[in-house]
């Protein structure tokens, strides 16, 4: 995992524990307070909720090594559950496993951390077929169906293989809502949500379902907004946030992210320099390449030429710090009104973008940047729901592109397909999602490849929501 908790909150607030303190904890960042109450507890809610402080707390400040200090703890807490009875015994170490699985998968551990949540998995279908009027199993049993209902139908040979099973969807949602009307329904809330939001794509039914108002929901709401191009009130939300967790970096950079689509790019510099000021290690690279990118729009070439100088090298990168490396070795050679245009796209603020346009004339303009050009005009086309001429300008984006190295021919591709897709026109949206597949040493590759191979599996599945097939641009 290469991000802050966005897949790692959907499986980790799992939890049999029927009780409503240490959610009030949970939900407003107070760990320390989480771990104290944790502390006073018997044995299975005191052990999983020391582990979900824990996790939440290296997640916020994102440090490998921190990670390895208290690696440890794993076994510690998974032998002091060894006199519990059966069920509580294998379902709390099994949330135990699941956490560390995915620390591991996040602090570059891959193969440790794949295995470990296969085997998790794997357990959890057991149980489940056990023990079936265990309640508490519903909530993991809920995000593994629907997750599982995710896996392409060539792969799903492979999948029975290694003995895992194509979930539902609706069966997973389904699970989670029986869940929610038992105490522990924060949780299977919080869940479905997120659900609805990451698999579903459906960002209004996840905002409308995500009704809580502590830190925590307010965090994924401003996640969901920002995603879904809604940046004012995305930015308002994560202000109030900054002023009540000034010491949460992941803010820092959201909200420098927000004033750079908004075209506020002193803020936006001041935001990624405070970012950069902590310890973490996801996203720094981006937030100088970004930095960088102001300081190019404003003309200020040396700042931006030091800001490129200023990218960190780390093994455990997310694609945008892989992008900006990429960035830093070949420098800033797009046409700063484009650069702007993107982000002004990625906000939502499409008058903007358009304004913007209208200052550039095409023939100006390098072969790479008519390349970047077509691109942008296709993602103003969209944005304005005029889709004869975004598909238009895709195409020639395609045709325009003469290496395998750029991401815009490809990126073109998954959203022609898509486009199709909202349209009904399934035959053209699986040549696109294929065509897509087909473009093989861009950055965003596997990032693009996830995107069409979940298209295709919309396409050719009726268990998964196909109403909504969102398009997210590349960063």
């Amino acid at each position: 995992m290469k991000a802050f908790p966005l897949f790692f909150c959907l499986m980790m607030l799992s939890n049999t524990l029927i009780a409503q303190q240490p959610y009030d904890y949970l939900g407003n960042f107070q760990l320390d307070s989480l771990d104290n109450w944790a502390q006073k507890q018997a044995h299975g809610p005191r052990e999983y909720y020391q582990s979900l402080a824990l996790v939440f707390k290296l997640l916020m400040e994102d440090q490998a090594r921190a990670f390895s200090d208290d690696a440890h703890l794993e076994k510690k807490w998974l032998q002091q559950l060894a006199g519990l009875p059966e069920p509580q015994r294998s379902h709390y170490q099994q949330e135990i496993k699941l956490h560390f699985g995915l620390l591991k998968l996040k602090f570059n551990q891959e193969w440790a951390g794949g295995w470990q949540l296969y085997k998790v998995l794997k357990k959890q279908q057991q149980l489940q077929a056990q023990y079936p009027e265990y309640t508490p199993l519903r909530k993991i049993t809920g995000i593994t169906e629907a997750s599982c209902s995710m896996i392409p139908k060539k792969y799903i040979r492979t999948a029975k293989w290694f003995g895992i099973q194509k979930g539902s969807f609706e069966n997973g949602m389904k699970q989670l809502r029986l869940a929610q009307n038992t105490d522990f329904g924060y949780e299977a809330a919080l869940l479905e949500s997120l659900l609805w939001h990451f698999l579903a794509n459906d960002t209004p039914k996840a905002l409308n379902s995500l009704a809580g108002n502590d830190l925590l929901h307010q965090y994924f709401q401003a996640l969901m907004l920002k995603k879904d191009r809604q940046s004012p009130k995305a930015m308002a939300k994560f202000i109030r946030l900054k002023d009540q967790l000034p010491d949460f970096r992941i803010l820092d950079y959201h909200l420098g992210d927000l004033h750079l689509r908004a075209g506020q790019l002193r803020e936006a510099i001041h935001y990624f320099s405070l970012f950069n000021q902590g310890k973490g290690q996801d996203f720094k690279a981006d937030a100088y390449f970004k930095t960088a990118v102001c300081w190019q729009i404003l003309g200020k070439q040396i700042a931006a030429q030091q800001a490129l100088n200023n990218i960190p090298i780390c093994n455990n990168q997310t694609y945008a710090d892989r992008y900006a490396h990429k960035m830093a070795t070949i420098g800033l050679h797009d046409d700063p009104r484009l650069q702007q245009i993107r982000f002004h796209l990625d906000g939502g603020y499409t008058a903007l973008a358009a304004k913007t346009f209208e200052v550039i004339t095409f023939e100006e303009l390098s072969t790479k940047n008519q390349l970047l050009y077509f691109y942008r005009k296709g993602m103003l086309m969209e944005a304005e729901e005029r889709w004869l001429p975004a598909l238009s300008f895709y195409e020639r984006t395609i045709a325009h592109q003469t290496n395998q190295e750029e991401y815009y021919a490809p990126s073109a591709c998954l959203k022609m397909a898509q486009i199709y897709a909202r349209q009904g026109n399934h035959e053209k949206a699986h040549f696109y999602f294929k065509k897509c597949l087909e473009y093989t040493d861009h950055p965003y590759k596997k990032s693009l490849d996830q995107k069409a191979k979940a298209g295709l599996t919309l396409l050719n599945d009726h268990n998964v929501p196909t109403a909504r097939i969102n398009q997210i641009p590349p960063q």
